[in-house]
């Protein structure tokens, strides 16, 4: 089912059931803390990470037909808040990125009507290897400071503070921390196509997979975080990589809502797969930035495990 490299011929597409949108998401620490909130010493391009939609969106840059907002296609154009300053959308100027047989992705440009001046972001033109470290930045909850277990043979599953087998943990999100801004890192896991209902559409999307775990500093995506940007760094350089788009969750298997279990899975649009067709329609695949910069988030879906 998975393959370690993006792309579309070959690719097998996991289709993921009941999907949940959700007004936004954000990265959830598993350390528990609400830290992160600031952008990170070496800054991937926290500025370019704004507050869409009630979710998140990306400006790629100023190029040769305007300036470009990148997010997901579920979270959609709209008037982008960057740095406090909001930006309005240009009626119309909404493109939905699709795959080489025609189908839609969960993937939306669009241009606002003024410059941020910011500087240009980098794609990514090559998928993250597995095991790659990748940073998210997003609008979205953040995990409570104490890890929470559960007893896995009710459905939901309930909390319990005497944990036997079976069982799981994680974290509760933090009740009121979602529209803040943070950022967090993981590690890829996977790099395939996922498919699964926006609206009435079925969007299937080339994506990057990372796994929450107990590791420590390993990050999920939360509500408030689709459409934000997940960033890697390249020969000293960072790049955008990914478009936070989906959260994979147990439901299925009884999680509770409101729950950052580890093994749960989040997924990133891969943008080495629609770089080309992002060039396109910007007039020019985006530059190295003078100032490298990342954009980081979550996703604004949740959906029960493959």
């Amino acid at each position: 089912m998975r393959q370690s490299q993006a792309g579309w011929g070959g690719m097998v597409a996991t289709t993921v059931a009941a999907l949940t949108v959700q007004s936004a998401l954000g990265v959830v620490i598993n350390n528990g803390t609400a830290a992160n909130a600031t952008a990170p010493a070496d800054d991937p391009g926290w500025a370019n990470v704004g507050q869409l939609n009630g979710a998140s969106g990306v400006y790629l840059g100023h190029f040769a037909t305007g300036d470009w907002v990148l997010t997901a296609s579920h979270v959609g154009a709209g008037n982008i808040n960057l740095g406090g300053v909001s930006y309005a959308t240009v009626s119309g100027s909404a493109v939905q990125l699709t795959n080489p047989d025609g189908s839609p992705t969960d993937l939306e440009l669009f241009r606002i009507s003024s410059n941020p001046t910011l500087p240009n972001l980098t794609l990514a033109d090559t998928s993250p290897t597995i095991g790659s470290i990748v940073m998210m930045v997003g609008y979205g909850s953040t995990g409570a400071a104490t890890l929470t277990t559960w007893d896995t043979s009710t459905s939901p599953w309930t909390a319990t503070t005497s944990p036997t087998a079976p069982h799981a943990q994680g974290y509760l999100y933090e009740t009121g921390s979602r529209y803040t801004k943070r950022w967090g890192e993981d590690v890829v896991t996977g790099d395939f196509a996922v498919s699964y209902a926006n609206g009435n559409v079925q969007v299937t999307t080339v994506a990057l997979e990372t796994t929450f775990t107990a590791a420590a500093g390993s990050s999920e995506l939360a509500p408030g975080d689709s459409g934000g940007a997940t960033f890697i760094k390249v020969g000293g350089q960072w790049e955008l990589a990914g478009i936070n788009l989906a959260i994979g969750t147990l439901a299925d298997q009884g999680q509770p809502s409101g729950t950052a279990v580890f093994d749960n899975t989040s997924y990133m649009g891969d943008l080495a797969a629609y770089r080309g067709q992002i060039g396109q329609v910007t007039g020019s695949v985006p530059e190295p930035a003078p100032v490298a910069l990342l954009l980081l988030g979550a996703a604004a879906l949740g959906f029960r495990r493959r």
